[in-house]
């Protein structure tokens, strides 16, 4: 039977780079020093505990997150972006026309499970607890162009706001027994199952 591979344990120069940040984040502070040294005498081990839970939780959900590469052909018009998808399409019109289109040739999009209800605005502080903005829709059309079976089991989706700031989304799944696409406004929370979907700041 294959062993499943193990990650490494935490290395020396990782942690190195931990007390770095920390020891620059503390100097910035303004803290004062006889609070702060008492602080340290009386719960600086508490403190550390807390601090490795902290980074334990950003790993566990780091390592749900998954990552792809896509080139994206921003000449198609939005309709022409989403037909290529070969999906079943639940279109409003109006929505369609106000899809951002992005920049760049290629877009590196990561996958977060939301694992709970959300509405929009916490879709955007989720995504921002990763250092990312939600990926545009012509990035997210031309992924499921490449990989169309990803979203059978992941469904997931990206959002924006229209020029009367209501919040529009364009999602990817499976309805029935067939992939679609759905292009409109979303006027309830997004459940569990679903994946948002981000790029980089």
């Amino acid at each position: 039977m294959a062993k499943k591979a193990v990650s490494p344990s935490i290395t020396k120069g990782q942690a190195g780079k931990f007390a770095d940040l920390l020891t620059t984040a503390l100097a910035k502070s303004g803290l004062p020093s006889d609070g702060t040294q008492r602080v340290l005498e009386q719960h600086g081990a508490a403190l550390a505990v807390a601090f490795i839970g902290l980074v334990s939780e950003r790993v566990d959900a780091t390592a749900k997150v998954i990552c792809r590469t896509v080139a994206v052909d921003r000449t198609l018009s939005p309709e022409a972006a989403i037909a290529a998808t070969g999906r079943r399409q639940y279109v409003t019109a109006g929505v369609l026309a106000s899809m951002p289109p992005g920049e760049g040739e290629t877009a590196v999009i990561e996958f977060i499970p939301l694992e709970k209800w959300m509405s929009d605005e916490k879709v955007d502080a989720k995504l921002a607890e990763y250092g990312l903005v939600a990926a545009d829709p012509y990035a997210l059309a031309a992924f499921s162009v490449v990989e169309p079976a990803f979203a059978d089991d992941r469904p997931c989706f990206t959002h924006w706001q229209d020029a009367d700031g209501k919040w529009c989304s364009a999602a990817f799944g499976v309805w029935g027994d067939e992939r679609c696409v759905g292009v409109y406004q979303f006027s309830i929370d997004w459940s569990g199952r679903w994946w948002a979907t981000g790029v980089r700041k």
